[in-house]
This record gives C-alpha cells, sequence and structure tokens, in this order.
C-alpha cells in the first residue's frame, strides 16, 4: 500500500472513530439510581427506630417481629434535613421487618439482617457474620471498668466473603478486655444502615453478694461461674444467656447464697482468663468532697459511680493498685456509690459503700 493510500485509510478511520464518539455523545446519560423515599437505620438491642427520608415526608410506620407480633405502629413525619425518629416501643431484634406505608400503600419495606460477631478476648480475633458480600464497619473501644470513660481504640471496615463472615486479627493492635466494647455497622445498597454493640466475655462480682453477671456470651448459651474458697469450689451459678447474651444469677451451695468475700477467685467455666480475684478496695473521699483516693487492681482500671447524683468518674491505677482522682460531682456524706474496679484483662469487682 503506498504512503498516500494509507495516510487516506487512517484519515477514513479517524473520522468513522470521530463519529462513534459523537454518537455516544448524544445518547442521554443513564440517571443514577434514586435513593427509596425512606431509608431505615435500626440499633440492635435498642427501641427507638430511626433514619432518613425524603424531607418533610409524612409515612405510618409499623415494626413486626420475626413472628409477626406486632411491635411499634407510628405515625412518623420527617424534618426539613429528611431525618426521622420514632419513640422508643420494644427492642430491636435481628429479623423485626419495617414497614412504610402512605395512604395504606406500601412505599418500602426492610428486614433487620443478621448481624453476628464473635470475640476472643484472650488471642485479640474478631469474627463476624453479615449480609454476604458486603462490608462492615468495625469500631473497638478501649474502656475503663464496666465501660465508663471509652476511647476509640481501633476502626476499619472489612469486607464480607460470600459465605457472609469477616475476620479481623487484632493482636498487636488492641489488647481486647472485658470492660472494651465493639460496634459493628452494616450499609446496605439502598441506603439502610444497622449497628450493633458487641462486649468481650467478662464476668463481673461484688463484694459481700452472692450475684454474679456475665456478658458477651452468645444468646442461649450455658454459662457456669465457680466460686473458690482456700483452694476449693465453695459455690457454683449456672446461667442461660438471654438474646443479648447476658447473664446473672447467685451463686449457691447445695441452695444457699454464697456471698463473695475477700480471699475468693470467681471464674467463668470454658473461657480462658475469665476470672475476679476478690481483693480488699478501698475508697476515701476529701474533706470537701471533690476528691477520692483509694485502691484497685495493680494496673488496672476503675470508676466511682454516684447513685445519688449519676456522676461517673474514671481513672487508672498505678502499679501499686492506688489511685488519686477529681470527682466529676462533689459527694456530701450519706451518698451512695460504687467503686468498680477491673483487673488488668477487664473483669470488674464492684463494691457498694456510702459517703462517711
Amino acid at each position: 500500500m503506498s504512503p498516500i493510500a494509507s495516510r487516506g485509510r487512517r484519515a477514513r478511520l479517524s473520522l468513522a472513530g470521530l463519529a462513534a464518539v459523537l454518537a455516544v455523545s448524544l445518547v442521554p446519560a443513564a440517571a443514577s439510581a434514586a435513593p427509596p423515599p425512606v431509608r431505615f437505620e435500626p440499633v440492635i438491642g435498642a427501641c427507638n427506630p430511626r433514619g432518613t427520608a425524603t424531607p418533610n415526608l409524612r409515612f405510618r410506620l409499623t415494626v413486626r417481629s420475626k413472628a409477626g407480633t406486632l411491635k411499634l405502629d407510628r405515625q412518623i413525619t420527617t424534618n426539613d434535613s429528611g431525618t426521622w425518629a420514632a419513640p422508643c416501643g420494644e427492642d430491636i431484634a435481628i429479623g423485626d421487618v419495617f414497614t412504610a406505608k402512605r395512604n395504606g400503600t406500601t412505599i418500602r419495606s426492610f428486614t433487620v439482617p443478621r448481624i453476628g460477631l464473635t470475640i476472643d478476648r484472650d488471642g485479640d480475633i474478631l469474627v463476624g457474620t453479615a449480609p454476604k458480600a458486603q462490608t462492615v464497619g468495625i469500631v473497638v473501644r478501649s474502656c475503663q471498668a464496666q465501660s465508663i470513660g471509652c476511647a476509640v481504640a481501633a476502626e476499619d471496615e472489612r469486607d464480607v466473603t460470600a459465605d457472609g463472615l469477616w475476620d479481623w486479627p487484632l493482636d498487636g493492635i488492641v489488647d481486647l478486655r472485658g470492660t472494651d466494647d465493639v460496634t459493628i455497622t452494616w450499609s446496605g445498597a439502598k441506603g439502610d444502615r444497622v449497628e450493633s454493640i458487641f462486649y468481650p466475655p467478662m464476668l463481673r462480682a461484688q463484694r459481700g453478694s452472692a450475684g454474679v453477671f456475665v456478658t458477651g456470651l452468645k444468646p442461649g448459651a450455658t454459662a457456669k461461674v465457680t466460686l473458690v474458697r482456700n483452694s476449693t469450689t465453695s459455690a457454683t451459678v449456672t446461667m442461660t444467656a438471654s438474646r443479648y447474651g447476658y447473664a446473672s444469677g447467685d451463686l449457691k451451695r447445695n441452695g444457699t447464697k454464697v456471698p463473695v468475700k475477700v480471699g475468693d477467685v470467681v471464674r467463668l467455666n470454658g473461657v480462658a482468663g475469665v476470672e475476679v480475684p476478690v481483693v480488699a478496695t478501698t475508697a476515701a473521699f476529701g474533706i470537701d468532697g471533690a476528691t477520692a483516693t483509694g485502691t484497685c487492681y495493680p494496673d488496672g482500671t476503675g470508676a466511682i459511680s454516684m447513685l445519688s447524683t449519676s456522676g461517673d468518674t474514671p481513672f487508672n491505677t498505678a502499679g501499686d493498685g492506688s489511685f488519686a482522682i477529681d470527682l466529676v460531682t462533689s459527694v456530701d456524706a450519706g451518698d451512695q456509690y460504687l467503686l468498680i474496679c477491673a483487673t488488668p484483662a477487664g473483669d470488674t469487682l464492684w463494691r457498694m459503700a456510702t459517703v462517711p
């Protein structure tokens, strides 16, 4: 082919290509999918449904359990920015069905998806479940005694596999403790968001009481707690976890309650490292009622919680277990308070007392 013919062919190709580009440019671009009129943002375990929607939209909201039981029926009007929230009803659970209607016609329906999490406190590993091929956001909060005084320790997004699983090894990032918590947020393709808070396995005991409390269990799981006194099993309690993973009960021997005392060790059977050594924790208040000093576990955390004023003051303890703090709210003689002391691993010992 001659150079002239070659140049002519290239010219024809260029004109053809230009025509194709022009043809494509004249085709209207596909409009991006508009969000549905109502989006839901429930928090599993909370009681107040919320979300976003078209501004100033009025609709009827119903919430039914997975079994079809009516849990909420309210008229909702969104504000100028499109946010909405319903009054507190029954706690939101996995499988609940949210329905928004206008003039008797359903404009949106949404089912709360299954979001789960297993926290390996000893190995510092999170293993979760969520709708497959999606993404979840995770926030790990490091907290002082009984989740008082928390700060974000780590946050990330994890991809959910086709099997509906994800994991996040935290070794070297966060040392998970019993007082910590983990928030999982799932975002749906239509603008919905579901949030759920999970807790590591944690044991709580109270000096002078037989009552014990456990968090971080699988719903419906059986938990056994043992009281060891003088190296001998002195009392036990077997409990069943609620749907939120909580369990509580009284330590008993032959049907009689056995209050824990200094020198005892309370253990959660089958979970490594979850135990509460019962020690002589102390608290003393300054003359002005604005300061406190005392002792908890060495290198642990704690909090003084005033029952009369709802003031909570968290603190860290030194290597000898001592603390000295300025109280969030001043106290008076006769005020009741809780001294909550957490071991370095995050299991807690409570002591209820009165300000002298």
